[in-house]
């Protein structure tokens, strides 16, 4: 819940549009390039297309994306964060 843009471009537009940081995330972790040079890949990391590997997840990934935007509404955020918050 809240917090900064945090180098997002899309975040930033969106502190922006709001005049305010206070909404709340859904965030999802892709991870990041490895090798040489890693922190230069990062933008063309983040902004390629999924590969056959992480398509085969997307399903999953959207139907826990959609029970945790469920018990947030219907359980709070608290709650929420704390049954769904996890690293990989």
């Amino acid at each position: 819940a809240g917090g900064g843009a945090g180098g997002h471009n899309g975040l930033k537009s969106m502190v922006q549009c709001l005049g305010e940081d206070a909404f709340i995330r859904v965030r999802v972790g892709i991870g990041k390039p490895e090798g040489p040079n890693a922190k230069e890949r990062v933008a063309g990391y983040v902004l390629s297309n999924f590969d056959d590997g992480e398509r085969r997840q997307l399903e999953e990934l959207i139907a826990r994306a959609a029970d945790m935007a469920e018990s947030w509404v219907r359980d709070g955020l608290a709650t929420a964060m704390n049954r769904h918050n996890r690293k990989a």
